[in-house]
């Protein structure tokens, strides 16, 4: 694949050659990359990781004057992405209080006239409340890279949490749960034989596992087999 194009000036994303992104807008395509493709992530790298947090830190700073409802879970499974849990969880508050409706539907425009959006209006779409629920499991799973993170983009007032069979890239069920800001069970389930590798969600030390573990600095892997499952404390 070609290198993506980068302003060498805000070291975000370009929106096409010489065209940088300068305006808020409701949509993200020069971001795809990060979301939902994953072809560019914060793991890959410093570099990697530079460019993502600075695209989606302009696209949120331009502010949300020409964004519509789903800009705002669009931008929040971004953010969950990109390493910013405060940015997600506002975002996600917003749509709720200003872009749906009393029966739960998508209605685009801002209707508490609060001025998060320009847009008043209210055609009803479906695509808002979908991504609403990716950017709850964003900040709760990832396994777009291969390797799973829990509660990878939870805020600190988040401090007690849980999740019950999310599912995960790679053929695994995931349940898990956090206390006091800190993560305290998971329960991770094979639905077929596979590798698992897991970002170690206790940092600083060895969880105790009911199967046998590999640690290699921040990276465990475990052999499951299908209907096998590792539980972590």
């Amino acid at each position: 694949m070609p290198e993506l194009l980068v302003d060498p000036e805000t070291n975000a994303l370009l929106i096409s050659k010489g065209i940088p992104f300068e305006a808020s807008h409701r949509h993200f395509s020069h971001a795809l990359a990060i979301h939902p493709l994953g072809t560019l992530h914060v793991d890959q790298g410093e570099k990697e990781k530079a460019i993502v947090r600075a695209t989606v830190r302009q696209l949120i700073d331009e502010g949300s004057s020409a964004w519509v409802g789903y800009s705002f879970t669009w931008a929040a499974s971004l953010a969950a992405r990109a390493g910013y849990p405060d940015d997600a969880a506002r975002l996600l508050t917003d749509f709720e209080r200003a872009f749906v409706s009393r029966n739960g539907f998508h209605v685009n425009g801002d209707q508490t006239n609060s001025g998060l959006s320009n847009f008043t209006y209210r055609p009803f779409t479906l695509e808002g409340n979908f991504l609403f629920m990716d950017a709850i499991h964003e900040m709760y799973l990832q396994s777009f890279t291969g390797t799973l993170h829990i509660f990878p983009a939870v805020p600190d007032d988040w401090q007690d949490c849980a999740f019950e069979d999310l599912r995960a890239e790679g053929g695994f069920l995931v349940s898990a749960s956090r206390g006091k800001g800190e993560t305290a069970s998971i329960s991770i389930t094979a639905i077929e034989d596979a590798t698992l590798r897991l970002q170690n969600p206790f940092p600083g030390r060895e969880p105790e596992a009911n199967l046998p573990i590999q640690i290699n600095g921040e990276l465990l892997t475990a052999e499951l087999k299908a209907g096998q499952t590792l539980k972590l404390e």
